[in-house]
């Protein structure tokens, strides 16, 4: 979605993606996602084994795992499971603070 907004000259300020998965058919897909984002962190969930059932949608819909780090501004690995998506907004990103505070507009809690 941010892709075609930054190809428009309108980037988004913030993107989080949360251990994203996809088609990776798309070379480009990256790269414009990158462009179409000031800010763009990207969560991936390191926790448990492919047999836990949250990893269901990761094991199915084609994980991204590592590649996004050579384009996320903020790349961090969670270890957490997929079914522990509040706690992967409860990741430390840079500057201090987490990822819901930033997304909820709260200053980071010292």
């Amino acid at each position: 979605m941010d892709a075609p907004m930054g190809a428009a000259g309108q980037p988004i300020d913030i993107l989080v993606t949360i251990d994203p998965v996809g088609n990776e058919s798309r070379p480009d897909l990256l790269p414009q996602v990158r462009c179409g984002a000031w800010r763009w962190i990207n969560v991936q969930a390191t926790g448990g084994s492919w047999s836990e059932p949250s990893s269901l949608v990761a094991r199915l819909g084609n994980r991204y795992g590592e590649a996004p780090r050579s384009y996320a501004t903020e790349f961090l690995q969670a270890t957490e499971v997929h079914a522990n998506f509040n706690r992967m907004l409860r990741s430390q990103i840079a500057g201090g603070g987490i990822i819901e505070d930033l997304l909820l507009g709260r200053r980071p809690s010292r």
